[in-house]
């Protein structure tokens, strides 16, 4: 029985993420065949180039009189799983107009389309700007989840398959303007809280990380709920489940649970105990 449960959840650590990597390709910009360029305003006067060296990744533009609006935008399609949620980071540094640069970050359906410009700043991610408040001087040397003017939104799909991921950087007001700007490491990764299974979508486990409860709140009554941890072992199972899980006996790490409500749909989610 133990090795039945132990290659369940190998099964299981793959199938909810546990193990899973980085969905981007080349994101250390050491290959720079991995991205597409959509240069968006590049001519005389408003001249932009994206260069690849020494793993990072560099765009330049010097911006004429009035607005430029958008540069360039870098991409590439990416495969996300329907339910998982990802988070995105990236490194971004350079010597930049104080109230002038933006930056956006896009996971999305629509695929770019050479010369026009994408979708809008209410689609992106996450806006990365110098007049946030939160630039120093010139200066920007930061990974996005650091950033303190960043706020992200969900990236969570209902429907999984091919996803346009990229950045598009641009100058907003009018005057002339250069600047250049550094990125590296762009990463779009399963969350600790990543869930995979059809039923997982209605149902939320919380708070997670949890001490003491993990508390359940599910459309459809779940009447039962088994814990394991990450060698096959069963440490936990609740056959009257309240609304609620007490994990206070639990030692701290990550557990793969297993809701069964009253039609016997079973539901697999991960939870870290603190």
């Amino acid at each position: 029985m133990k090795k039945n449960y132990f290659l369940i959840v190998i099964a299981l650590m793959s199938y909810l993420g546990i193990c899973a990597q980085d969905v981007v390709t080349g994101g250390d910009m050491s290959n720079p065949d991995a991205w597409n360029i959509n240069y968006i305003v590049n001519e005389p006067g408003k001249e932009t180039t994206v260069s690849f060296d020494n793993s990072v990744m560099t765009i330049s533009a010097t911006n004429g009189e009035g607005n430029a609006g958008t540069n360039v935008m870098v991409w590439q399609t990416v495969q996300l799983e329907a339910g998982v949620e990802y988070q995105l980071n990236a490194i971004i540094r350079g010597n930049l107009p104080v109230s002038s640069f933006w930056s956006q970050w896009f996971v999305h359906k629509a695929v770019p389309v050479d010369g026009e410009d994408y979708l809008s700043e209410g689609d992106c991610i996450v806006q990365v700007n110098t007049w946030g408040g939160c630039a120093s001087g010139y200066d920007m040397d930061t990974d996005l989840q650091s950033w303190e003017c960043a706020e992200f939104k969900p990236i969570q799909f209902e429907e999984g398959g091919d996803y346009t991921f990229g950045v598009k950087v641009g100058i907003w007001n009018g005057g002339l303007m250069s600047y250049e700007v550094e990125f590296d490491d762009f990463s779009l990764t399963p969350t600790g809280t990543s869930v995979r299974t059809p039923n997982a979508a209605n149902i939320q486990l919380f708070p997670n990380p949890a001490k003491s409860e993990l508390q359940i709140n599910s459309p459809t009554r779940v009447i039962s709920a088994s814990i394991l941890n990450l060698t096959g072992q069963e440490v936990l199972k609740i056959n009257n489940v309240e609304g609620k899980i007490s994990v206070a006996t639990l030692p701290s790490g990550i557990y793969i649970v297993q809701l069964t409500n009253i039609n016997n749909e079973v539901t697999v989610m991960k939870f870290v105990k603190e």
